[in-house]
């Protein structure tokens, strides 16, 4: 995955990108004040894709569960991989 848009807020802001093949997209929406993050992946396979060009994006999709999780983090921090107590 690679960030390629950025657009920031006085709270936060918003992190657009995809996986290299363009089968996947992003969108990372944060806020500074509470220190959250919200993800949300799309999927869009082109019309012509081959399915090696989906394998990589549906394997990681299908990996992402509660037993799972998916950690991230911001500039060289350690991830964080306990859940999220809300």
């Amino acid at each position: 995955m690679c960030f390629t848009q950025r657009v920031s807020g006085s709270d936060g802001g918003i992190l657009y990108g995809g996986d290299v093949t363009g089968v996947m997209r992003v969108r990372l929406r944060y806020s500074h004040r509470d220190r959250s993050a919200q993800l949300k992946f799309t999927f869009q396979p082109p019309e012509a894709a081959i399915p090696q060009t989906l394998a990589p994006a549906l394997r990681l999709l299908s990996q992402v569960t509660a037993r799972h999780p998916m950690a991230l983090a911001f500039a060289g921090e350690q991830a964080d991989h306990r859940p999220s107590r809300r």
